[in-house]
């Protein structure tokens, strides 16, 4: 689905669950949201009709390139891998359209939040027939960065994504929160030793500068005020 709205902000199906259930996350930021607890997913059923409106949101080439797990286990035909989004993806909070994520779009958006709970169908029918053509951009990682929106996702209450460690899975490619989490954890432990050896050289020089240390001259006899910096 290709996106109508500019981004304004700049930017600083007979498939059995015993097959995919315990697939690995997928290998890119957009797999933060999927949840890799399946006790934690609730699969529903998916009408003839929400099948129809959900094909406007599945990108064939984006689900096959960021679900290798699933490309492994049913191959890469486009039914296959329609399927498994309309009967396993969609619950277990996989993307399927790289201009559409529904956690962020539920997150970014309290009105439709209060109306539609964890109802993750209501978001995508929403979408397809009134916010398309309102005005609500976010419904990417890059807008709810952009945005400041915390992401909550609909399948796991313990998947919360602030922009700051949104910002990190995306610079690292990091794929769950944990790993996206140790990054930030270790780019800050990073920033704080470079502050301290910083804050050690600046201390160094300026101790150095208030006590001179005097040396012997090595032009002239006569030239008593030569001295050095240790």
């Amino acid at each position: 689905m290709k996106r109508k709205s500019i981004l304004a902000l700049a930017l600083c199906g007979a498939l059995t669950v015993a097959t995919f259930v315990g697939l690995s996350a997928t290998a890119n930021a957009e797999g933060l949201t999927q949840s890799l607890d399946s006790s934690k997913v609730s699969y529903g059923t998916v009408s003839a009709s929400d099948q129809a409106m959900l094909q406007e949101f599945f990108e064939y080439d984006y689900y096959k390139r960021t679900n290798p797990d699933v490309v492994a286990a049913v191959g890469d035909d486009y039914n296959a891998l329609f399927a498994h989004f309309v009967n396993y993806g969609i619950w277990e909070g996989r993307s399927a359209d790289a201009e559409f994520n529904v956690n962020v779009y539920a997150s970014a958006y309290d009105d439709l939040s209060s109306a539609y709970g964890s109802d993750v169908l209501a978001y995508y029918r929403h979408y397809a027939t009134t916010g398309k053509n309102e005005s609500r951009p976010v419904t990417t990682f890059d807008y709810a960065i952009a945005y400041g929106v915390t992401v909550q996702s609909l399948t796991d209450s313990e998947i919360v994504l602030t922009p700051a460690l949104m910002s990190v899975a995306k610079s690292t490619g990091a794929t769950s929160v944990a790993a996206a989490s140790y990054a930030s954890e270790k780019i800050y432990y990073q920033a704080e030793e470079e502050k301290k050896a910083e804050a050690a050289a600046a201390a160094s020089a300026v101790s150095a500068a208030s006590n001179p240390v005097f040396s012997s001259c090595t032009l002239s006899n006569a030239c008593c005020l030569c001295f050095y910096t240790a």
